[in-house]
């Protein structure tokens, strides 16, 4: 979603969803379950002052922070599975100016 605040800047929100099904099911070593993941960023951006045009965004990704298995390996000498999972809850603030 798009709108132009006057003269004040634009202002958007978008929000994703990402969802991954279930994977090597005939593997009880490569088996990973389905999950998914909510992701939303609200900014305001074309923003004039000082000289140049500003843009602050507020952001946050895994929102539910779901976990899952983002990889798995069956071929360690060390271990007969080893799993890699995927990023948890993260969020944070951009804030950008571009000169004119």
């Amino acid at each position: 979603y798009s709108r132009q605040l006057g003269d004040i800047g634009l202002f958007n929100i978008n929000t994703s969803y990402n969802f991954v099904d279930d994977r090597e099911q005939q593997s009880p070593t490569n088996f990973r379950p389905e999950y998914s993941l909510w992701h939303g960023r609200i900014s305001l951006s074309q923003i004039n002052a000082l000289q140049g045009q500003w843009s602050i965004a507020l952001w946050g990704k895994n929102l539910q922070d779901s976990d899952y298995e983002a990889f798995t390996l069956d071929n360690l000498p060390q271990a007969e599975r080893a799993v890699i999972w995927g990023d948890g809850r993260s969020y944070g603030v951009d804030v950008s100016y571009h000169f004119e």
